[in-house]
């Protein structure tokens, strides 16, 4: 055989030799232009014209400064010019009108230019992705390879939607309002321009934390974790009574995250009080240093230009009417003690507007030389600065700073969107390795008639994943029309055959492999592939209707044309149609990702149904039968030898059990050399069974022979799968079946083609809707506000001192407002010694509230948002302890599935905290606010004040929007739209191997698309409504004080409002309704968040039927009694003293809560003390039933009762598993187990499960939980790790025993993990062992160590009784006494046959007919 140098599989990441690219190694960011690059031309004219609109958005901030600027000097003048005034507060809205239908348009359009890139980027993604070769996902991880199309798409669509509108209109925005601010008053423009990064800073932290402030942290991700674990795993964690564990494993991930979540509380909380305490900073310096530049500028002008002589003489001849006229305006300051100015009356009499007729002073501040480039602007050639302009000034640069924060995230989700393309584009263009690209194939077609002649010529391969060699120059022919059997231990490359023949992988080292003499690497991929049918030991079915996945097998070229007739012929020969006719739906009957619905020989028969659809030329058993009872073995063996017997095609038999290859044409023993375990394996014997028997002992297939516990004896397989001469068709061997389809089968015999995959899906989930509307409850749990409040009892002290912060948070906007307002008349004044004294002290006040509102603000919020995560962490911790009381029942409930339940644990009660704490000090800031507020704006103006309290809901509205809408990034909805689509994508990935064998890369890529057609609309109306929410919030603020501003002009005008009043009651109703609605965002839905209460509170009150009572009042775990007076003082039940192990079934009835079958009807069996017995029976005999019974997972029901009750209780599982009179009863010792105490009587049970579930954990741990009533030492786990023949292979694990097992022990193999199972079983020395066939699904070699163990625990039991539910009935020959359970009319089983081994075979019965059927004597 060929030796050297093995050539390892591709690497998924480069050819070979190439460097592997890891976690740590940084992507390159694609260029900024290639992340347009899926954009359509459609796409690309609505990003320009959102780009445009939003250029036009960002500039209309320094057009309302503008406005603004205009309105507060006419209204300071108004007395004089209220056509100005009209003027400018027409300019006001027309500005206000123009910026919300901009942004409206901006963020809408471009928005939904990026939600359909991302349809495309995922349509390409999905394209590529199921096109490559299975070496690139056997080394990347298929999860996260699927992640790509929701969270990575989705970072590319938050990098092009919202946040790079939000980049284009702060670029505008910020040119904008620099550019008038330094036109209008450079000196002030850098002033304020200094502060700005210090704004910029403080508002692009405010937008991080708010818009991460709803994220998961890791640590409550891990409590998610373990609550997922242990609800998946239910039975188990009930059987071993750890719910106490995992409540404690769980809370201790809840304490962690609290204390995460408080950081991120005190962050959030004092980020936006340093962005209010930072604005009113620059407020502070901006007005003072704008009231300095006022007065400077006063002075000046009367400087240069002083009035002219006698102006302020009222016995002058020329100016004594200006005198008389001013008199009104200006006698104030010729008369007021409290001017210290001297040229104050000069300052006004030259600053008014005189009617026509008088001769105009033309002096100081009303100095006119009109430019035309100022009139432009809306301004005169003031020689003077005006108060309009300072704040036209302060509030563009303002701006124009908020602008610059905004960027920053913007930027940020930029660079996010660039590195997420890079990935998803690295996936897209990357050509297979193998150079295999199913979406355009190469190479030959096939000649027909396809013989099936296949050949190994010098085939060398290694696994790259694995770094393992697996084949060293094997060669190995087989003849077509014949039935080849691979066999060998486990790792000797039999599956890898079949995957070498399919092309998954190719050979190295310049081997090849041939059909028909033709090397397959030069026929077309989807040719090849169609010439092979695969049946697997465990079929992946999709989540989609029996049909659709019968259909799936078709080849390529007739998909879009298979019938329904096509299919029911399919499943005839694969004796799958009698059992799909009895599903409701029938064929049309969905079967969930995981196949839940489906039993394991159902599912193979689909699986035989599809391959037999595609009637192959090669055929390839993967060991179809190893996990099946004796009844489904039969029966799809028996849809075996049909579909194998169906023409003159090759069979490839990759067997485990020897039994099923004898009658094989010629049989291949694969291994490696000297048992070496590094070396590659090759053709060590081949020939027919009994050439290679004739071989002798030192043969390698005598010793694989030896290793089966049926070594002597042919199975049913062995005379059953014999090569047929008949060439037969598919066609003739379906019209050997009734093909006629009966009413119950597709409607009519009507041909619907199968070529769209989402219809029966569709109508599936129609009815999904309709069922759950049906049975959708009208009654509300309802829930006391004092309940939910009373989990924040301890917090009561820290309660009060928040709502005193709140009241003095609430009033620090009407305080500014008073402050602000001060300033603005100050503006106004004419006395310029006394703007300057008193901008000095009304900036220290502004600075001292900037301080407070610091303060304040972070105080309030860090107080109430530790109230409410200390809430949440009781809610969840009492919440996820009422799970894990509840009974098996609860949880067979559909509508608390595990995904349902952690719902609740994670969304709910942040909805429930969200009304709490947050919610109260919101609702405290925003009554201190109104009444502050409403109180002095009143004060000043009572009239003018009430009637823009009208408005003032209006502008609270829209306040609340644009908070709002500065921390929501849309991700949630983008989420939530795109998760069914992205659930087909993972079972596609973890499927591909199926996918590409029946060539369904086009077909599915076609049903993701289909799926993404509802989300795209649906992120497309969102892309509006944010638009929309964004648009009118701007334009509401806007609006706002554009008619608070004509209203003051109007009652100014009248004489009745001064202009400082007007100022005072306008900023205090202002600031005060911003403030309440930026408060009232933190107020929460009350609506949403009574739901959820109701939702929790409604689990936590609920008693199970079945009540195993865990915890104490006080959530710590109940000790399980071991005596009878412990028992009587806990009251949950008593207990069995000196318990013997004996137990008796009494005419026990029994169905399902979710099912209308019986499944027991009168069950009678007897265990004594120490026996061993037997249940065995065909699938749905109740054999797994009786084991839950005794575990009390559910109590007997009578058929009868469960039928009466199920009409008028739909959905209610309470009531359908009360006990009726004439269920019967189990006994342990004679003690009806109903009154025993639940725990204790699970903790006298060790159960080991066909497929154990173990937790995440060390080993040490998951042996020790299952001693219940105390902790297992070191000693006592490795007694019982012995005893399971586990002890060895867990020493040389990398930590022994404190190595770790992996999420539900995916981190060991099949055999270890039931031997640690095993030892788990047994650790705590139970008086009852249940062992459910738990070496059914193991390879020989697995087998043999696993039931070695198995039999050393049943002779190491003494007086343990032991029950095995045996599906092979070699497995409990030497039992006490075996129950054959048989229900043979449907209305329930009963025992039909009971005794020893030798004495059933002696009456000759139905267990001598199971015998003889496997002939396993």
């Amino acid at each position: 055989m060929g030796k050297g140098k093995v050539k390892t599989a591709p690497s998924p990441t480069g050819k070979d030799g190439e460097e592997k690219e890891d976690d740590l190694t940084p992507i390159q960011p694609v260029p900024f232009m290639q992340l347009f690059r899926f954009y359509t031309t459609p796409d690309i004219l609505m990003l320009l014209v959102g780009c445009v609109f939003a250029a036009i958005g960002g500039l209309c901030f320094p057009g309302i400064n503008i406005a603004f600027r205009n309105m507060m000097d006419s209204t300071a003048a108004s007395a004089t010019s209220s056509d100005q005034t009209k003027n400018a507060v027409m300019w006001m809205e027309i500005v206000a009108l123009t910026l919300g239908t901009s942004l409206f348009l901006a963020y809408g359009f471009v928005s939904w230019a990026a939600s359909r890139n991302s349809r495309h980027v995922r349509q390409k993604y999905v394209e590529s992705l199921l096109t490559q070769d299975v070496a690139f996902f056997d080394e990347a991880k298929a999860g996260e390879l699927a992640s790509y199309t929701a969270e990575k798409v989705n970072e590319l669509q938050q990098g092009l939607s919202k946040k790079f509108a939000e980049l284009v209109q702060a670029f505008f925005q910020m040119a904008g309002g620099f550019g008038v601010g330094f036109y209008f008053s450079w000196e002030l423009s850098l002033v304020i321009l200094a502060t700005t990064p210090l704004l910029g800073f403080a508002t692009m932290m405010l937008v991080k934390t708010v818009s991460g402030f709803e994220k998961g942290v890791e640590a409550y991700k891990a409590a998610d974790a373990v609550a997922t674990e242990s609800l998946n795993a239910i039975r188990v964690t009930n059987a071993l009574n750890v719910q106490p564990v995992m409540a404690k494993r769980y809370d201790s991930h809840l304490g962690a995250a609290e204390k995460e979540a408080a950081t991120r509380t005190w962050k959030a909380a004092f980020s936006g009080g340093s962005l209010f305490g930072t604005m009113f900073l620059m407020y502070s310096l901006g007005l003072w240093y704008g009231n300095k530049l006022v007065a400077d500028s006063m002075d000046d002008a009367l400087k240069k230009y002083p009035p002219p002589d006698g102006l302020t003489d009222a016995s002058s001849i020329s100016w004594s009417m200006h005198n008389e006229f001013a008199a009104p305006y200006c006698g104030f300051y010729k008369s007021s003690s409290i001017i210290s100015g001297s040229d104050s009356y000069s300052q006004c009499m030259c600053k008014l507007e005189y009617p026509a007729g008088y001769e105009s002073p033309n002096c100081g501040c009303g100095y006119r030389e009109v430019s035309s480039v100022g009139s432009l602007l809306g301004a005169s050639s003031d020689v003077c600065m005006s108060g309009g302009t300072v704040v036209m000034v302060f509030f563009s640069v303002l701006f124009g700073g908020f602008a610059l924060g905004q960027a920053g995230p913007a930027f940020e989700a930029l660079a996010k969107a660039r590195i997420a393309a890079a990935k998803i584009y690295k996936i897209i263009d990357r050509v297979p390795e193998n150079g295999i690209d199913t979406r355009n194939p190469t190479g030959k077609e096939l000649s027909f008639p396809i013989k099936g002649d296949i050949e190994f010529r010098n085939v060398h391969f290694a696994y790259g994943a694995l770094n393992r060699k697996v084949f060293a120059g094997i060669n190995l022919k087989i003849d077509g029309g014949t039935m080849c059997a691979l066999v060998g231990q486990s790792g000797c490359g039999k599956s890898t055959i079949a995957r070498l023949l399919e092309r998954f992988y190719d050979p190295q080292q310049g081997g090849c492999i041939t059909l028909d003499g033709v090397d397959i690497r030069t026929l077309k991929i989807n040719a090849l592939r169609d010439a092979i049918g695969i049946v697997s030991q465990e079929p992946l079915l999709f989540e989609a209707s029996i049909a659709e996945n019968i259909a799936a097998g078709a080849i390529s070229s007739v998909k879009s044309s298979i019938t329904d007739a096509d299919i029911e012929r399919a499943a005839r020969v694969a004796r799958a149609h009698e059992f799909i006719q009895s599903f409701p739906d029938g064929y049309h009957t969905i079967v969930g990702g995981k196949n839940a619905k489906l039993s394991g020989g159902q599912k193979q028969r689909i699986a035989i149904a599809r391959a037999a659809l595609r009637n192959p030329p090669v055929l390839i058993l993967d060991e179809a039968t190893s996990a099946l009872d004796t009844e489904n073995e039969r029966l799809v063996q028996a849809a075996l030898d049909a579909l194998v017997s169906g023409g003159s095609r090759t069979t490839i038999v990759i067997a485990h059990r020897l039994t099923t290859v004898r009658n094989a044409d010629k049989i291949v023993v694969l291994g490696k050399p000297g048992n070496d375990p590094s070396a590659g394996s090759e053709v060590m014997e081949q020939g027919t069974h009994d050439e290679l028997m004739k071989l002798g002992k030192d043969g390698r297939y005598r010793a694989l022979v030896g290793l089966s516990k049926d070594d002597n004896a042919p199975s049913v397989s062995s005379k059953s799968m014999k090569k047929s001469s008949s060439k037969a068709s598919f066609a003739s061997l379906a019209s050997a079946e009734n093909s006629q389809i009966d009413g119950k089968g597709f409607s009519g015999g009507k041909s619907d083609s199968y070529a769209n995959l989402s219809e029966i899906s569709k109508g599936d989930e129609d009815k999904k809707k309709k069922k759950k509307k049906k049975g959708a409850k009208s009654d509300k749990y309802e829930v006391k506000t004092s309940r939910i409040w009373s989990y924040s009892k301890p917090e009561f002290p820290l309660v009060i001192f928040g709502c005193f912060v709140a009241v003095v948070n609430g009033c620090i906007m009407p305080a500014v407002a008073f402050v602000f307002a001060e300033i603005m008349a100050l503006f106004f004044n004419f006395d310029t010694d006394y703007m300057r004294d008193r901008s000095e002290t009304l900036a220290i006040a502004m600075f001292g509230v900037a301080i407070a509102a610091f303060i304040a603000s972070g105080v309030q919020g860090g107080i109430f948002g530790i109230v409410g995560e200390r809430l949440t962490r009781r809610l969840r911790s009492h919440a996820f302890r009422a799970m894990m009381r509840q009974d098996i029942p609860f949880f067979d409930n559909t509508d608390n599935s595990v995904g349902a339940l952690t719902q609740v644990l994670s969304v709910e009660t942040s909805k429930v905290r969200n009304m709490t704490g947050q919610s109260l000090g919101g609702f405290i800031q925003t009554v201190g606010a109104l009444g502050f507020g409403l109180g002095l704006s009143l004060s000043s103006s009572w009239k003018f004040g009430l009637c823009l309290l009208a408005a003032v809901p209006i502008l609270s509205v829209g306040e609340m929007l644009n908070m709002k809408n500065l921390g929501d990034g849309g991700a949630s909805a983008i989420t939530d739209a795109t998760k069914k689509s992205s659930s087909v994508v993972s079972e596609a990935v973890q499927m591909i191997r199926d996918v590409q064998a029946f060539g369904l890369e086009k077909r599915i890529a076609g049903l993701y698309d289909t799926l993404l057609i509802e989300p795209s609309r649906a992120e497309r109306n969102e892309s509006m409504r944010a638009g929309a929410t964004f648009g009118i919030s701007q334009a509401v603020t806007m609006g706002f004080y554009g008619y608070a501003f004509w209203l003051g002009g109007y009652f100014i005008n009248k004489g009745e409002l001064t202009f400082i009043d007007f100022m005072k009651s306008l900023w205090a109703l202002g600031f005060c309704a911003a403030g309440a609605g930026q408060a009232a965002m933190f107020m929460g839905d009350k609506t949403a968040g009574n739901a959820a209460a109701s939702r929790i509170f409604e689990l936590i009150d609920r008693e199970p039927p079945i009540d195993t009572n865990p915890f104490v009042e006080s959530g710590d775990a109940r000790v399980i009694p071991m005596t009878r007076a412990q028992a009587k003082e806990s009251n949950c039940g008593t207990i069995v003293d000196n318990f013997s192990g004996s137990i008796e079934f009494q005419e026990v009835k029994f169905s399902y809560p979710t099912r209308d079958a019986p499944v027991l009807n009168g069950l009678n069996l007897n265990v004594k003390a120490g026996e061993t017995i037997a249940l065995i029976g065909t699938s749905g005999s109740g054999k797994s039933t009786a084991v839950q019974l005794l575990e009390r997972f559910y109590d007997a029901v009578a058929p009868k009762s469960l039928a009466a009750k199920s009409n008028d209780s739909e959905g209610d599982l309470t009531s359908l598993v009360v006990p009726g009179a004439d269920c019967g009863k189990i006994f342990f010792d004679g003690v009806d187990i109903k009154e025993l105490d639940v725990m204790w009587l699970r903790a006298q049970i060790g159960l080991v499960e066909q497929e154990p579930v173990l937790f995440s954990g060390s080993v040490h741990d998951n042996i020790a939980s299952g001693s219940p009533t105390s902790e297992a030492s070191r000693e006592k786990v490795i007694e019982a790790a012995k005893i399971a023949n586990a002890h060895e292979f867990i020493m040389n694990m990398p930590q022994g025993y404190d190595s770790d097992v992996g999420v539900g022990g995916s981190l060991v193999s099949g055999g270890q993990k039931q031997r640690i199972a095993i030892a788990r079983a047994i650790v705590h020395e139970p008086k009852i062992l249940l062992l459910d066939e738990a070496t059914s699904a193991l390879d020989n070699e697995s087998e043999k160590l696993v039931q070695s163990a198995l039999d050393a625990v049943i002779a190491n039991g003494k007086q343990r009784s032991t029950i095995v539910i045996a599906h092979r009935l070699s497995t409990i020959r030497n039992a006490t006494r075996i129950y054959l359970l048989d229900n043979e009319n449907g209305v329930g089983s009963v025992v039909a046959e009971s005794g020893s081994h030798d004495e059933l075979m002696r009456k000759g019965g139905k267990y001598e007919l199971l015998r003889n059927a496997y002939d396993d004597k």
